[in-house]
């Protein structure tokens, strides 16, 4: 079966307050996205009588009149414009003591707000829709996942990644330390205690966002559809025929004997071909083949691409970061930067990938070597402890380009031109640091000329980074691995970029034949 990658965010939590937003929220992951799942938020932080903040529903009231707006939404949206398929959801969190859900409707349904999970899937038997659990490894009873309530059918997929940090496992690699309210992350609620448990399910990643959807950094879910309509995608989910990255596109096909990812089949073979087919962002450090939530087989990818010589025509992928800027702590007004942009080649550009964490952002020209682009780079106070983004964000793009490793790339950034060739670009990471504006912002607001180190300039300057490109070799591979079989096994992939980014696959489920 040929299968369409497809990238979406499948947990984008729209607040009340935020309902006028839904027309930009939908241009923006237009802009990000292949199809969108929109995730209606119900609750609001009230004080209780004696002044404690608790974070508590809204009146039915306001909470229906919003979910009418969303799925009104939604139906018009899906209407006008099929080719980016829309679904409607909401967040469900009950009593705190089976973990927080996000319901999703393959058509409409209703929001309903048990306080048990099995009484939420009890309440919504006759609609199809699933409910996705999120931040499992946070504490059981208090929102993290309760594995002995779980349904598999209702819930065929659970979110490993999102802006909380990883629900793998109560010891991964990866932090889960942003939203310190809420944590730490502990063992016994993670995605790995429930496979170990005997649970089939999927695994995404996804942002978790309160601000607006597919913000870049914060995790996206891919799915392996027939074809872009709402029945394929749909089919592609309560499948499992999903799987979770960190931050960038990932196309990864994961199979074993020609079964795909999220199936689960029985065999008398003694030996298993394994068949990982990956395209990353950056480059490929490692695959680890996971059987029964244990590494079982490692495959290093860095030793073999990093041995090979380029010469001639290179098809590679460098990744252009624009931000950083004035402290606001220094220079309060200064909020944000319009940047105006062009890229040129000598070469052709095959692909761009937006990695853009807010709204606002244009790629407004796009040719066979030229394009032009419009970015906004904003400042925040806000701590990311409860709903807010991190404090540094930037915004950027990963261009796929084809050209001579002698050839120049020439970047245009606000009227100024820099130009480097494809092998330099090869070899290194780099900064254009706007040193000159942050030495005159400094000398126009406070008079100050000179120090005896940087900091002043430097530590307030705009800045675009140039990440070291990485050639075709280094984030694409196709390999076949023969393992060994003897025991009934789930087995699944991480893939582990270089530049600190992971995907994970669905599990694949064997049984020997008795």
């Amino acid at each position: 079966m040929n299968y369409q990658f497809l990238f979406s965010d499948l947990h984008s939590n729209i607040h009340h307050g935020q309902i006028d937003q839904l027309e930009d929220w939908y241009n923006h992951a237009k802009e990000m996205l292949d199809f969108w799942a929109i995730a209606y938020y119900p609750y609001y932080v009230r004080k209780d009588a004696t002044g404690i903040p608790l974070e508590d529903m809204y009146p039915m009231d306001v909470v229906q009149k919003d979910w009418k707006i969303v799925n009104d939404f939604v139906q018009q949206k899906n209407e006008t414009n099929p080719e980016f398929p829309l679904f409607s959801g909401y967040e469900w969190q009950g009593a705190g003591l089976d973990g927080d859900h996000n319901v999703f409707f393959k058509n409409n349904g209703p929001l309903v707000n048990p306080l048990r999970y099995v009484e939420l899937f009890n309440q919504l038997l006759k609609y199809s829709c699933i409910a996705i659990p999120h931040h499992l490894a946070y504490s059981l009873s208090h929102r993290g996942k309760n594995w002995s309530t779980h349904i598999d059918e209702f819930s065929p997929i659970a979110e490993i990644y999102s802006s909380h940090g990883s629900s793998e496992s109560g010891d991964t690699d990866l932090h889960m330390g942003r939203h310190i309210h809420m944590g730490p992350r502990t063992g016994g609620t993670s995605v790995f205690d429930g496979l170990k448990l005997g649970h089939k399910v999927g695994i995404i990643a996804s942002g978790d966002n309160h601000v607006i959807p597919a913000q870049y950094g914060h995790g996206f879910a891919g799915v392996l559809a027939k074809d872009r309509s709402p029945e394929a995608i749909w089919d592609a989910l309560i499948n499992r025929r999903v799987y979770g990255m960190t931050s960038g596109r990932v196309k990864l096909l994961y199979e074993i004997d020609d079964k795909v990812m999220g199936s689960e089949f029985k065999t008398d073979k003694k030996v298993l071909k394994h068949h990982v087919n990956i395209e990353t962002q950056d480059a490929i450090d490692r695959v680890v083949i996971y059987k029964n939530c244990k590494p079982h087989f490692t495959y290093n990818h860095a030793e073999e691409w990093m041995k090979e010589t380029l010469n001639g025509m290179v098809r590679f992928k460098c990744k252009v970061e624009f931000g950083w800027g004035p402290d606001l702590r220094i220079y309060p007004d200064i909020q944000s930067k319009t940047w105006r942009g062009a890229l040129k080649t000598d070469g052709s550009i095959i692909n761009i990938e937006k990695c853009w964490t807010s709204a606002g952002q244009k790629l407004k020209t796009v040719e066979d070597s030229y394009c032009e682009f419009e970015l906004i780079t904003k400042k925040t106070t806000q701590s990311g402890k409860w709903m807010g983004p991190s404090p540094v964000t930037t915004e950027g793009f990963v261009f796929e380009i084809e050209a001579d490793i002698n050839s120049s790339v020439i970047l245009e950034i606000d009227g100024r031109t820099y130009e480097k060739k494809v092998k330099e670009l090869l070899e290194n990471t780099e900064l254009i640091v706007l040193l000159d504006e942050a030495r005159k912002l400094a000398l126009d607001t406070f008079g100050f000329k000179g120090y005896h180190r940087s900091d002043p300039f430097y530590h307030n300057a705009y800045k675009v980074r140039t990440m070291k490109a990485k050639p075709e070799i280094a984030y694409k591979i196709d390999k076949m691995f023969e393992l060994d079989f003897d025991e009934d096994a789930n087995y699944l992939v991480k893939v582990y970029q270089s530049d600190g980014a992971v995907a994970w696959s669905s599990p694949i489920w064997i049984s020997k034949n008795k």
